[in-house]
């Protein structure tokens, strides 16, 4: 399936003898490995919903993915320029900003328009008065 389906580069190594002593899994079960982290994203594997009765138990499949630890492995993500406008400010200004590279942070009323707001908002730049102003 993997040849079939996925990516040459693609591994699948199974281990016959390994069991976690869980009594959750009722059959297959399965971790899951990239390469370059020691310990597992994911685990899986077959195991029993019980019904009302031992008749009406049936039988399922799933896996947990660990996001931490897949969020762990991603790029840290490009910090652009961030800059704060007030409100009312023309959409064709903040389409310009955003062309020049700016992420654009809208001013909202009930929390203010000035330098101390963009600071809290993480801001570097403030646009006032038709400029860009470098924040300190």
């Amino acid at each position: 399936i993997l040849e079939k389906r996925g990516h040459p580069d693609w591994k699948l190594t199974i281990d016959i003898t390994e069991n976690r002593g869980l009594d959750y899994y009722s059959g297959l079960s399965f971790s899951i490995f990239v390469p370059g982290v020691s310990c597992e994203v994911g685990r899986g594997g077959r195991y029993r919903i019980e019904g009302v009765t031992p008749e009406t138990d049936t039988e399922a499949t799933g896996f947990t993915l660990y996001v931490e630890t897949l969020r762990g492995l991603l790029p840290e993500p490009r910090r652009g320029k961030r800059i704060f406008i007030s409100e009312g400010i023309a959409s064709g200004a903040a389409e310009k900003l955003r062309a020049e590279d700016y992420i654009v942070v809208h001013a909202l009323s009930e929390y203010g328009s000035g330098e101390e707001e963009a600071k809290r908002l993480g801001c570097g730049w403030i646009y006032e008065n038709g400029k860009v102003k470098a924040l300190a």
